[in-house]
């Protein structure tokens, strides 16, 4: 269920495409009547009250339940786990970072913008994902040229072009943030997770890996109050 803000927003050709099917998808399959009592969907299980919530309130007819997403490592005590396998506050301080992590419907404007007094915060990383394929890299450069300029100009093609040197150089030296490729490694990523803070922003979510595996490694969560965020890691958590 995409909220305004983002079916509003200009996006790359590849999230506009989405935005279509997903649209297409809702209105078709959950709220036509005679769709629904005619198919073999009988119910929804959804990973957050808010998005049962919005199903609800959009029409949906079906059955919803709702499951919190499971994640590995979080059926253990906290007290019984190696605090080597735990952000470490002592390896931030030797080596600090803020990595964005995740495409999927994520805001990048304000992450970009993000100084620390009157200079940039050190070390802001965008962590690419080439991997997901060519709509991940797609969002994500559209995302960061709506910030430093070029959005309207790249729409001429089907397919966003690699950002230039030019480009990644306004990002380094004007906003203070780097790209990063996604590192296959489990071990590596996990290291990130133990020794750097991690920033979400989004246009919606309902359950997010990057928050439940902040939550596996006790990892300090720069994230945007949305309400799906919330039921996961609590009202009180402090950012």
């Amino acid at each position: 269920v995409i909220p305004h803000e983002f079916m509003n927003a200009p996006t790359s050709q590849f999230m506009t495409q989405q935005k279509r099917l997903m649209t297409r998808l809702v209105s078709n399959m959950l709220i036509n009547q005679t769709h629904v009592e005619s198919s073999y969907l009988k119910c929804l299980i959804v990973l957050s009250y808010h998005h049962a919530y919005q199903l609800k309130q959009l029409g949906c007819r079906l059955c919803i339940f709702v499951m919190p997403h499971p994640s590995y490592g979080l059926e253990e005590d906290i007290k019984t786990i190696d605090k080597s396998e735990l952000f470490s506050c002592d390896a931030y301080e030797s080596h600090p970072r803020v990595f964005f992590i995740g495409w999927w419907l994520r805001k990048y404007d304000i992450f970009i913008r993000l100084m620390w007094g009157d200079e940039p915060l050190p070390k802001k990383y965008i962590l690419t994902k080439e991997i997901e394929g060519s709509g991940a890299m797609d969002h994500t450069i559209f995302e960061i040229r709506k910030v430093i300029g070029g959005w309207k100009e790249s729409l001429r093609y089907p397919v966003q072009p690699p950002l230039s040197q030019q480009e990644k150089d306004v990002l380094k030296y004007r906003y203070g943030t780097h790209i990063q490729q996604f590192v296959p490694s489990l071990v590596e990523y996990d290291e990130i997770l133990k020794s750097s803070v991690v920033f979400i922003d989004v246009y919606a979510t309902s359950a997010n890996n990057v928050v439940l595996e902040c939550i596996r490694f006790c990892t300090p969560l720069l994230a945007c109050r949305h309400p799906a965020i919330i039921e996961y890691l609590g009202q009180e958590y402090p950012f």
